[in-house]
């Protein structure tokens, strides 16, 4: 209190006067300078904003049930049926927006209020049935209520069913059309009824207070000249927090269609122990529960997308006078919380980014967002909600258990199947702690893939409580069985090919063993075998070991696709060398630097390419001037001094993002690699594979080993 005697000390004397002048008026029953005065009747009221927005919905789409808000009350106790129905008629007599009908004048959308209206209540007896079927049938039509639509044209919008389950057990299922009733409303209806099922169940008369204005007396105020210049001022906030906002783009499991609603729901549950360390990390840092939850939504949200602008749309009430607060209608407002997670901020720092969004946004949410669409005109897709994808709602008063004298009213939670948005998440805090449900479109999401977000958000709200130091890009996101699965079971891809220890060459060497005569190479001139490529190769071989080739030592093969280029790859390899391929096509500076970075000892060529290309200080084996030389060598096979560790070759990447960098490919991978894409495609010895790949690129080097692996035809189209 001292707080407040202070405040009021700091007041102006002329502010001062005025607070007190107001105080009178309130205490004395007097309107409020600025109260929402009551509508002229002569002529039908226009739609609120927000009911603008579903009025045109519902032109668009018509009987879609998208928007039909359900109560579904559990009664169990002797029930006055008499006096419930009284209770309801009551509410809908007192209550305008219930008698509501929407309609067109000289082409604009006007509300249309019955005088009267006889609210019909249906009734269903299933005592016939097994207490098992009874349950099941009641719950099946209650959803049938719930997605039956409704004719806004014609009414009513409110609809009303009684399911007796035996003496004194029911189900009362009440469907509203969102465009007269909200979330709040729920509220508001039930303490009414049950105030005038008391009243009547007991033979007095409805003791609830008039209603000082109606629904559309606000909704004729909120167009009116004053409050359109009070929202201008807000406007103008929401252009400069929105400009230039993209929308969320979650990866989707299918394609996006824009016109798909059908939903899903996953049940959510935090239990008492860390929903409390999480309310207790809100009141250490001076925020509220819903600002850490939402902190934690928009980690996930970010992580999954890639992106650092998240948006995120949440409900407000709507209901900031008094007026208001005791009627039913479509007063929900949507603020959008567009959060910046850039920079890879602490968690701590992420919340004082929230808390300022929120801070600042709610500042500002007076004014519909069917206005700042208006205003902003963003890009919008059929059948998508501006701004926004995936919208957040915390509640901590939910609609729980009722008891009255000799009745208990329990709520069921009834899930339509239907889905507004991408993603919403509905959280409610109860006595046993945090519970809700992520409700999610069928049509872009597998199951699997929200249960991985909603697994997330709990880590991350983890994180946020025990290590609000640590940074967003450091949160773990996998959980031990996951992790498992991804590390080890994915991941245990070993399989063996060929014999233990078999290096890059043997794969060949296998081959020209089993079947030497089989065709190995075909050229426009002729094809060769494996044993003819095995004689040549161990020649070869023989020759470079002479010139001090063995293992580790790099040799450049500077060759045009031909038998001689391929009988250089084996032949270095038998050597122990590894060998590096060049295209020739490339330039002559690029040749010389690649063979200059890879540092090779001996470059594998003829005389005409080792007149134009610069090949350094390197030794120059000229396949064209040395073959008599070559062809002296054993045709015997080396004596092997690689093992699979060794390296086997040495290629460049293309250099496109910089300069190209050296890869360097071990025996054991190419072995692996020549069987396991032999295999993966399915080559057999009968084939004949074409050799298409540039010699200087890692698919060439595919494309030779498989197909010998293999024992098929390697054939080398020409360079035309």
């Amino acid at each position: 209190m001292s707080g407040l005697v202070q405040r009021f000390g700091n007041l102006s004397p002329e502010k001062r006067e005025e607070l007190m002048r107001r105080l009178k008026q309130e205490a004395a029953g007097a309107p409020a300078p600025d109260a929402i005065p009551l509508r002229d009747k002569s002529t039908p009221p226009p739609l609120s904003f927000a009911q603008q927005r579903l009025w045109f919905i519902d032109q668009l789409q018509p009987g879609l049930a998208l928007y039909n808000l359900p109560i579904v009350l559990r009664a169990t106790g002797p029930l006055n049926m008499e006096a419930f129905q009284r209770a309801l008629q009551a509410l809908v007599d007192r209550h305008e927006v219930l008698r509501t009908t929407f309609t067109q004048e000289r082409g604009q959308p006007v509300q249309r209020i019955a005088p009267a209206l006889e609210l019909p209540v249906s009734s269903v007896d299933l005592r016939a049935l097994s207490g098992e079927q009874r349950d099941a049938e009641s719950l099946r039509l209650a959803k049938a209520e719930m997605l039956r639509p409704f004719d806004l044209e014609r009414g009513p919008l409110l609809r009303a069913t009684w399911v007796q389950l035996d003496e004194h057990d029911h189900v009362l299922v009440l469907v509203m059309h969102h465009i007269v009733f909200d979330i709040w409303s729920m509220g508001v209806l039930v303490r009414e009824v049950l105030a005038l099922y008391d009243a009547f169940s007991h033979g007095r008369p409805a003791a609830l207070p008039p209603a000082k204005i109606q629904y559309a007396d606000w909704a004729v105020w909120q167009r009116g000249s004053a409050q359109q210049a009070v929202l201008e001022k807000q406007l103008a906030y929401w252009r400069e927090r929105l400009g230039g906002l993209e929308m969320l783009e979650l990866p989707t499991d299918h394609p996006r269609t824009g016109s798909g609603v059908r939903g899903g729901a996953l049940p959510f549950r935090m239990q008492q122990g860390p929903w409390e360390a999480l309310k207790a990390l809100a009141r250490k840092e001076g925020l509220t529960p819903f600002m850490v939850l939402l902190a934690a939504l928009e980690v996930v949200l970010a992580h999954e997308s890639g992106q650092h602008d998240v948006a995120v749309g949440t409900p407000v009430a709507g209901r900031n006078r008094r007026e208001v607060e005791g009627l039913i209608g479509f007063f929900v407002n949507t603020v959008v919380m567009r959060t910046d997670l850039s920079g890879d901020p602490t968690l701590r720092e992420l919340l004082g980014r929230v808390r300022k969004t929120c801070v600042e946004a709610y500042a500002q949410q007076d004014i519909p967002l069917e206005q700042i669409v208006a205003a902003l005109q963003p890009g919008r897709e059929a059948g998508q909600t501006p701004f926004y994808r995936v919208s957040f709602n915390f509640q901590n008063a939910p609609l729980s258990e009722i008891n009255i004298p000799g009745l208990v009213l329990r709520p069921i939670v009834m899930e339509s199947g239907l889905a507004k948005l991408d993603l919403s998440l509905q959280l409610t805090e109860g006595a046993e702690g945090l519970t809700g449900l992520w409700e999610y479109s069928t049509d872009l999401y597998e199951e699997r893939t929200v249960r991985r977000w909603m697994d997330g958000f709990e880590r991350v709200v983890r994180a946020l409580v025990e290590k609000p130091e640590q940074r967003v890009g450091d949160v773990e996101w996998m959980g031990v069985e996951e992790r498992r699965r991804v590390v080890e079971e994915w991941n245990r891809t070993g399989k063996t090919y060929g014999a233990k220890g078999e290096c890059g060459h043997e794969v060949f060497e296998a081959v020209a063993d089993a079947r030497p005569e089989a065709e190995a190479v075909r050229t426009e001139a002729r094809g060769v075998s494996y044993g003819e490529v095995e004689e040549r190769a161990n020649q070869l071989a023989h020759h470079l070991r002479g010139l001090g080739v063995g293992p580790e030592v790099r040799v450049g093969l500077l060759v045009e696709r031909s038998v001689e280029w391929v009988v250089g790859m084996v032949a270095v390899l038998k050597a122990g060398g590894a060998f590096v391929p060049v295209d020739v096509t490339l330039p002559a500076l690029r040749v010389g630097e690649l063979l200059e970075e890879s540092g090779v000892a001996l470059v594998l060529t003829n005389s005409a390419l080792a007149d134009e290309m610069p090949t350094g200080n390197a030794v120059l084996v000229l396949l064209d001037e040395d073959s008599a030389r070559v062809a002296r060598q054993p045709k015997t096979r080396p004596t092997k001094k690689v093992v699979p560790e060794s390296l086997a070759y040495v290629l460049f990447t293309s250099g496109s993002t910089g300069k190209p960098k050296g890869v360097m490919v071990r025996h054991g991978g190419l072995a692996n690699m020549a069987h396991a894409v032999a295999e993966a495609h399915g080559v057999k010895p009968e084939d004949r594979v074409l050799q298409f790949a540039s010699p200087g690129f890692d698919a060439s080097v595919a494309e030779v080993f498989s197909t010998l692996a293999a024992g098929a035809s390697l054939c080398l189209a020409p360079r035309e």
